[in-house]
């Protein structure tokens, strides 16, 4: 039995996230409006290349969910568009760019105005080429539409003959000139763009456009500061109910942070590559997602870059330091009581700016004597670690309440609770001694740890210094030797982490790691002292002496 189309409700309501009868008090939806684009688009558009080259472009339902938002929902007074903003957050693969091509070559051909000015804006050139050659295409693959337009190939542009209308792509470091009579702007590829300058000289160019239309499409960005990730902010809110913005609508398909929060796996579960791949079994091929994710598996340096292309994972960088299965590998809670009685091998401290997280490692043998076994304490201010979670989804209220990370108050540090608290602690674990990073916001802290009784070895962490007991914490992790305890910020921590290399030579790297990272260099650097107290191995000649081969004697 065939089935049955979905209604335009039907596909609306395929959009994720978001309810747009929430806010719709002044507008009316009416779907035939949107129909008679979507018929214009399966009428007369055709893909450009590939196998379907030639043949209609037919929109697939979430397609037709974002046509039905966007055309058919209009105000009940002025009879005006609703929507004059769009979000919209969709892996790789998923036909982004040529949703924008199709939606621009539609409104391009069907709209009337005078001069009326559309644009698709990338972050380079080549980039912002791609919208451009894709409706060149459909426009000379359909004589019908190609013989109402002029294309222009220096500069790239296409005009509507009827009314001189123009369409132009521009690259972000184009020079535009504040005040232009923008009607429609599409940006691509959002998560690339260096600032948001030129999206601002569009923004503010359709003021005189009562039905404006300004679409972003894009891939997650990397855990940064960015205009993609204000605008991904922004897009949450108003999908969330936060931000009440009807004429905005957010279109955002990932795998989300709460979602990892409790099922840290899910990017690995076919389950959820269906739900943030709205064309996965189409243009999506499922073996292929299969063999990526196995590849993210087997090579940890590609896991970040599956997350963010496949899953749109916001990651903190572009690629690991340590596989999240190996780390799982030492899983493991420490009984209480597990270490009493017992002499720690090594314990360092690398200490953060005053508004930044400080992080105390005490390193023990294995119990069993093969291994090791890691304890960490963490502080920071509680106003950062609220920011990191508002901002990022990093869940430090939970951290805290498990005991993973203390929250001082404030927005910065307390060093005198952190001094009172080492002492405690290496009273509690008899540390006598530990490495310190010799930084200047350490000086102090080191200064009173010394009047305390401890010993204070400076260690610097550096290339030279790092690399030994850097591959010596990675061998033990992926053979499974290094027991963490279950500490949840140091799993985040493990996530974060990117190995910077120099020929022979590596270290993590704090700056390409944008996430916290300081608890796994204290393990690095208590590992550097635990190498240096490893016993050789002794001889089998100072057990047994020598064996001589040969005849024995007559």
């Amino acid at each position: 039995m065939k089935k049955r189309p979905p209604t335009p409700r039907e596909c609306i309501e395929m959009l994720p996230g978001y309810d747009p009868y929430r806010d719709a008090d002044e507008y009316e939806f009416v779907p035939e409006l949107a129909e008679a684009k979507i018929q214009f688009i399966e009428k007369h558009i055709v893909h450009t290349e590939g196998a379907l080259a030639g043949k209609p472009y037919l929109l697939a339902p979430h397609q037709r969910g974002l046509a039905y938002m966007l055309w058919g929902w209009r105000h009940r007074v002025t009879k005006l568009r609703r929507i004059n903003e769009i979000w919209y957050y969709v892996p790789r693969k998923n036909s982004k760019s040529t949703d924008l091509a199709v939606f621009m070559c539609c409104e391009f051909m069907t709209c009337k105005g005078w001069r009326r000015q559309y644009y698709s804006c990338a972050s380079g050139e080549k980039q912002s080429a791609i919208v451009y050659g894709m409706i060149k295409a459909m426009c000379k693959m359909n004589p019908a539409i190609g013989e109402r337009v002029r294309v222009y190939l220096q500069p790239k542009s296409i005009v509507r003959l009827a009314d001189e209308s123009i369409y132009r792509p521009l690259p972000e470091n184009a020079e535009v000139e504040h005040g232009k009579n923008v009607y429609w702007v599409l940006c691509d590829e959002t998560h690339t763009y260096k600032s948001g300058d030129l999206v601002v000289a569009m923004r503010t160019g359709q003021a005189a456009q009562p039905e404006r239309l300004l679409m972003h499409a894009t891939t997650a960005d990397y855990m940064r500061e960015s205009f993609c990730n204000q605008q991904y902010d922004y897009a949450c809110k108003v999908r969330d109910g936060v931000i009440k913005n009807p004429n905005y609508l957010p279109v955002i398909y990932e795998i989300s942070q709460e979602t990892l929060n409790e099922y840290p796996d899910a990017w690995k579960d076919p389950q959820y590559w269906a739900q943030c791949n709205p064309l996965y079994g189409l243009n999506v091929d499922i073996g292929f997602l299969r063999a990526e994710c196995q590849r993210a598996i087997d090579d940890p340096s590609y896991e970040n870059e599956f997350k963010r292309l496949h899953c749109n994972i916001r990651t903190e960088t572009s690629e690991r330091m340590i596989a999240s299965e190996r780390w799982s590998m030492n899983d493991g809670a420490f009984p209480i009581g597990h270490f009493k009685g017992r002499e720690p091998i090594a314990a360092s401290l690398d200490c953060g700016s005053t508004s930044d997280s400080t992080s105390f490692n005490i390193l023990f043998g294995a119990a069993d004597g093969d291994g090791y076994e890691a304890v960490w304490f963490h502080w920071m201010p509680r106003v950062k670690a609220q920011e990191y979670e508002r901002k990022y989804a990093k869940p430090f209220s939970v951290w805290e309440r498990e005991g993973w990370v203390t929250l001082t108050d404030g927005d910065q540090i307390h060093y005198d609770r952190i001094k009172d608290d080492i002492m405690m602690l290496c009273a509690q674990y008899g540390v006598k001694s530990l490495n310190v990073d010799p930084l200047f916001q350490s000086v102090q802290l080191c200064q009173q740890l010394q009047d305390e009784g401890l010993e204070v070895i400076y260690w610097k962490c550096n290339m030279v210094n790092m690399t030994a007991p850097t591959g010596e914490v990675l061998r033990f992790i992926n053979s499974g030797m290094l027991k963490h305890g279950d500490n949840g910020f140091m799993r985040e921590q493990s996530a974060n982490a990117v190995l910077s290399r120099r020929q022979e030579m590596c270290m993590p790297d704090k700056a390409k790691s944008a996430g916290k990272i300081d608890g796994i260099v204290t393990l690095i650097m208590s590992m550097a002292t635990a190498l240096l107290k490893r016993k050789p191995k002794a001889s089998v000649y100072e057990t047994r002496g020598f064996i001589t081969f040969g005849d024995d004697e007559e």
